[in-house]
């Protein structure tokens, strides 16, 4: 049984020594330095007013119609990337 664990143990202790799973050439990638891409820009989503959903979902449990569970409020909006957002071209050329 000493022999298994020492073995075991051996094989935990070494396997890390032969393992590699990259290879690294340094640095960091430029969209990291936000000395090259500016703030993004912020949407903020309106209140939700939770209480008048907690009516709609006892008014609805009330007249005996089952369903799932409500776990979010979807807003309308009109984002996408064409209209929103942010593109800045790096020293490099490359559009981020």
């Amino acid at each position: 049984m000493n022999r298994i664990l020492l073995h075991v143990l051996g094989a935990t202790l070494l396997a890390p020594a032969f393992t590699n799973a990259q290879v690294s050439f340094g640095g960091q990638p430029l969209g990291l330095d936000q000395a090259y891409l500016p703030a993004p820009p912020l949407v903020v989503m309106p209140e939700v007013d939770a209480n008048a959903l907690m009516v709609e979902d006892e008014a609805r449990i009330a007249s005996g119609v089952k369903g799932p569970y409500r776990f979010g409020f979807n807003h309308a909006t009109d984002i996408s990337t064409e209209n929103s957002g942010a593109w800045t071209t790096l020293p490099n050329g490359e559009g981020v």
